[in-house]
């Protein structure tokens, strides 16, 4: 419990100092509103999900993007999990088509779960240059009860293009997942983070809310708790 509590103290101080950075520059930083819906479904080691996600930006005034996503995820054991995608976008700048791949890595400490999320992925943006992303996001969630999991986490993206290259993307945060009964799940989360445009850094603060449907339970493993940011 004490780790627990020393992680999360971490993660509002890392937030805390990148909040405060970026309101010293009032005009580069935006108030976002994520909202997902997603469905879930599958059995022994195969899980499939459909989500729907909308993004609005300018202080959550503005629709910035849609998506739809499908994901195949194979439960290769209690530590790994394999996880092919693909993501279709609506942007206000452009469409795009994301394939990704990712590999994730999970083990237990008493209450503790530590969750390590590698993804590689090809964005191909309609009338635009393909890129490349490399992300690798850390979670630490904590089994507070059979309703309740807080969780801390962050890391960044890595993007290899024609346009820019470097880490693109760095954000940090956290929420929780409260289970409504076993096929219901709500999540709330909050984060901090940046992004390099190749001229200047932005940085945004994210309300981010989702809500997960899922028809069976009747995996062979414990699938991890994850968040696509």
């Amino acid at each position: 419990m004490r780790s627990y509590k020393t992680l999360f103290f971490m993660a509002l101080l890392i937030t805390s100092q990148l909040h405060s950075m970026a309101q010293n520059s009032t005009d580069k930083w935006d108030n976002e509103l994520w909202t997902g819906a997603r469905l879930v479904m599958g059995q022994s080691k195969w899980i499939y999900s459909v989500e729907y996600q909308t993004r609005f930006s300018q202080d959550m005034r503005q629709l910035d993007r849609w998506y739809l996503e499908g994901a195949a995820r194979y439960l290769a054991g209690n530590h790994f999990e394999i996880v092919p995608d693909f993501r279709y976008s609506i942007r206000t700048s452009a469409n795009e088509c994301r394939f990704g791949t990712g590999v994730i890595y999970k083990t237990m400490f008493k209450r503790l779960r530590f969750i390590n999320q590698f993804k590689a992925q090809i964005d191909i943006p309609v009338g635009k240059s393909t890129s490349y992303g490399i992300r690798n996001i850390i979670y630490f969630n904590y089994l507070l009860n059979e309703k309740w999991t807080p969780y801390i986490g962050g890391g960044p993206l890595y993007r290899i293009g024609e346009r820019y290259t470097g880490f693109e993307v760095i954000r940090f945060g956290g929420g929780f997942h409260y289970k409504i009964d076993p096929k219901h799940l709500v999540s709330l989360n909050y984060y901090v983070g940046s992004r390099d445009t190749g001229e200047e850094i932005l940085w945004n603060g994210v309300l981010f809310i989702q809500f997960t449907f899922t028809l069976n339970k009747e995996f062979r493993y414990v699938p991890a708790k994850t968040i696509d940011f």
